[in-house]
């Protein structure tokens, strides 16, 4: 935990993934549960789902998370967690989810592979929570971020990166070739990615600026 001052090591075990709303909401993904912290305590909330590892989590706000669980995605109204999607892609047999972003309630996106053969790659939008659009991408997917509906970024293998302007998913000119890993924009004129291989002692650290006044 960071209090603006320093690094803080809470009472813990075995964390893969955290989303936060602000310092008094919390929810960090563990092996078939969720924890969440509330200011003081940490709660332990069930998915439901069995013990696989939950991966990735996203919090739009207190009452709007999405977690990752498999190929399993659940949601959070605030009070308990449901089991909303399920990813079965005709000729992938091993759905690997690397990421999940919120763009509002029921606004969402995944990334995912084929972990069985790392060639089939997909980008999923869901809209009320159904799915309304998906890319077979030809790079494998490793990150997502979604600022609103209309302004989403996603990353990938080969310092692939592509946003998303709330009509395309268009490819954009990047200045690396390592895997992004990451992304974290501050609003739509500005951002972070980072990127680089498993077990490589080099990688990169980008920013994005955009200079152009936002349209009315």
């Amino acid at each position: 935990y960071y209090n603006g001052i320093g690094w803080t090591d809470l009472p813990f075990y075995n964390g893969y993934c955290v989303s936060a709303t602000d310092e008094n909401h919390v929810w960090v993904g563990l092996t078939g549960s969720v924890k969440y912290y509330d200011g003081s305590t940490w709660i332990s909330q069930t998915l439901g789902g069995g013990w696989t590892s939950v991966s990735c989590i996203d919090a739009y706000n207190d009452d709007i998370v999405y977690a990752v669980a498999g190929s399993k995605v659940y949601k959070f109204n605030g009070s308990v967690w449901s089991l909303i999607y399920t990813v079965n892609i005709t000729g992938v047999s091993l759905t690997k989810i690397t990421d999940v972003a919120v763009a509002g309630d029921g606004d969402f996106w995944l990334t995912l592979y084929d972990s069985s053969d790392y060639e089939d790659a997909y980008v999923l939008h869901f809209i009320e929570d159904f799915l309304f659009d998906s890319w077979e991408m030809s790079y494998i997917p490793q990150c997502v971020e979604a600022l609103t509906a209309n302004d989403t970024w996603v990353g990938g293998s080969s310092g692939k990166l592509w946003h998303w302007d709330g009509h395309n998913l268009l490819e954009v000119a990047s200045p690396v070739t390592y895997p992004i890993n990451d992304i974290s924009m501050v609003h739509q004129n500005n951002g972070w990615a980072v990127g680089g291989y498993s077990g490589s002692s080099t990688g990169v650290f980008l920013k994005y600026q955009n200079n152009k006044k936002a349209s009315k």
